[in-house]
This record gives C-alpha cells, structure tokens and sequence, in this order.
C-alpha cells in the first residue's frame, strides 16, 4: 500500500500523529510517496504496520509499530516476513529497538552502531 491508496489516510491517518506512537518509534512518522507500507488488520481494524522507502541502491526499512494489544501475537513476525519477501535480495538498512533487534539479526542483518535505545542494522 502506499499513500496514493484510497484506503490509506483512513486505515492509517489514525496512527500517524499518536504522541505514544511517535515515542515509541523514535520520532514522527511521514507518509512520503515513495514508502510502500504493509498493514495487518484484525476485523477491518489496523492492528499494526511498517514501511520501507527506496533510496537509490539501499531500502531502507522504517516505521514498525503494533498495537499493545496484539504485541506478541506474531503481528510484527508477519509483517516483518512481507516486507522481507517485498525486499528480496536488495541491500537495506534500518534503526530498530531492542524488541524488535532479534527479529533482524535472525534474518541476516548485522548490528552497525548503538545510539541510545536503537541501534542501526544493515545486511547487503
């Protein structure tokens, strides 16, 4: 989905300005037009989400977030695992937390640099 999708302002416009969310993801979340987002819905409703953006000959991965609610129900595993298929072989990069860290070196990233609660991953 991107943000030229009909359905993308009322699924996700909800979650982009959320103070708690914005903390948690360690700043605000834009929605420019070349992010291709993926959704998990649970009865129509936005259970959680991420993002990557192509940025010449590295993607760039950004922007995971799952509802309280859902976190540890396999949400974050599932879009993890679309957005990885969408990436296939390409190089990317990402700033995670340290909840979400294990999900990349389990997938061949490498921890790059540490700066306070995130640390930079890169693979390729």
């Amino acid at each position: 989905m991107t943000n030229q999708s009909r359905s993308f302002y009322r699924l996700l416009g909800p979650f982009l300005a959320r103070r708690e969310v914005v903390a948690e993801v360690g700043g605000p979340i834009w929605d420019e037009d070349d992010k291709t987002w993926f959704v998990a819905l649970a009865d129509g409703v936005v259970v959680g989400f991420c993002a990557a953006r192509e940025s010449g000959s590295v993607v760039t991965l950004q922007s995971a977030y799952v509802v309280p609610g859902y976190r540890r129900s396999g949400v974050y595993r599932a879009l993890f695992a679309d957005r990885l298929a969408w990436l296939g072989d390409r190089p990317a990069r990402a700033v995670c937390t340290e909840a979400s860290l294990p999900a990349f070196l389990d997938t061949g990233f490498t921890e790059a640099r540490t700066r306070g609660r995130f640390t930079e991953v890169r693979r390729g």
